[in-house]
């Protein structure tokens, strides 16, 4: 609820409400004026004060309605046979399994949010599974990569620290220094 009521007072969320709003209540009130033109009223609208009441609480409500975002969103394939599912909450809190993508250098470095953001996924990964521990994540990395091979060194000012490249792997990030190996070798850190 917390994370609807965030989107909701967002710049986009205040926007798609407001425009959703003020649409309803131009509909609403156009059929108001409609009615009111076709069907000739002696003595005026019933109680005109609760109709402009409704208009302007029914309009609220559908905006309200196209302004939340769905709690979960579901999307069923015949080929290949499976379905996929877009919940709304906290990534960390789902009793799935989590991939999280890294760069072909894997940097895990979140200080001063220069290399890696805190704000990230990968920099929330480092915080909330591993406590702030980079040098296990860093260890764990190092040993799911024992195997890998390094393609290429960048040269020391290319990047910060200047960092070997590994091919793209589902698991795995480290960072390598320049001078551990050279391309086509495994890493001293990983030996």
């Amino acid at each position: 609820m917390r994370h609807s009521l965030r989107v909701l007072v967002s710049r986009r969320g205040l926007r798609v409400l407001t425009l959703n709003a003020l649409a309803a209540f131009g509909l609403l009130s156009g059929v108001v004026q409609l009615v009111t033109a076709v069907w000739s009223f002696k003595d005026g609208l019933w109680h005109p004060g609760w109709i402009v009441a409704g208009i302007i609480l029914a309009s609220l409500a559908w905006g309200l309605s196209r302004a939340l975002p769905p709690r979960r969103l579901r999307r069923e394939f015949r080929r290949p046979d499976m379905t996929v599912s877009v919940v709304v909450g906290d990534l960390f809190d789902q009793e799935a399994h989590l991939v999280v993508g890294f760069s072909d250098t894997f940097d895990t470095d979140t200080t001063d949010n220069v290399v890696i953001s805190a704000k990230s996924v990968l920099g929330q990964l480092l915080q909330r599974v591993y406590g702030g521990d980079r040098d296990r994540l860093d260890a764990e990395l190092v040993s799911a990569l024992r195997d890998e091979k390094v393609e290429k060194v960048e040269p020391k000012g290319a990047k910060r620290g200047g960092k070997t490249s590994s091919p793209a792997l589902a698991l795995g990030l480290s960072t390598f220094e320049q001078g551990t190996s050279q391309p086509g070798q495994t890493p001293a850190r990983l030996r």
